[in-house]
């Protein structure tokens, strides 16, 4: 599986718009995004408004990553074998399925200001400082989203291992109540 589904996940070049369509936004190789605005549309919004163009954009990001993932993960297992990182086969794993889609996790941008929110990478809050829009240009504020997303991840990833922990310790426990090797 690895190769192939890190091969189409590294070819990944996703493209969505707001709902407005004046925000533009590209994930391409797994990580790198760019942000974008129709030419003389980003001075026209206010910060609210931004705000709620840019968590739709984020969402629309999400579901266009999970989608490209499971069809790299159906090309790379086949149908059936991929399936099963979908549904989950045991009381263990349905509970870890829910729990995972209720982590919340945060990003702040390097200046602090542009701060995500999900819930699960279903729900998104974008808050932006008071008169962003006014203070910073259209390249400072993009630049601003960029650097949102790293510490968003990090903060995701560190609350699924916490969670993998708890899972781990709750259902294998030979694992944690051995004595360290000498």
């Amino acid at each position: 599986m690895s190769s192939t589904y890190t091969d189409m996940m590294d070819r990944l070049d996703l493209k969505v718009h707001s709902p407005d369509t004046n925000l533009r936004a590209r994930l391409s190789r797994r990580t790198d995004l760019d942000i974008s605005f129709v030419p003389r549309t980003y001075e026209s919004y206010s910060d609210w408004a931004l705000s709620q163009q840019l968590a739709a954009v984020a969402k629309l990001l999400w579901v266009g990553r999970r989608r490209a993932s499971l069809m790299a993960r159906k090309e790379a297992l086949g149908e059936s074998a991929a399936d099963r990182f979908e549904e989950p086969r045991y009381p263990e794993e349905r509970e870890f399925f829910d729990k995972r889609a209720r982590i919340q996790a945060t990003g702040t941008s390097a200046n602090e200001w542009v701060t995500m929110t999900t819930v699960g990478w279903t729900h998104w809050r974008v808050d932006l400082a008071p008169r962003t829009v006014r203070t910073l240009s259209e390249q400072q504020f993009c630049a601003e989203v960029v650097s949102v997303f790293s510490p968003l991840l990090a903060d995701y990833r560190a609350q699924l291992a916490i969670l993998l922990d708890e899972l781990h310790r709750r259902t294998r426990p030979e694992y944690f109540d051995r004595p360290p090797p000498r």
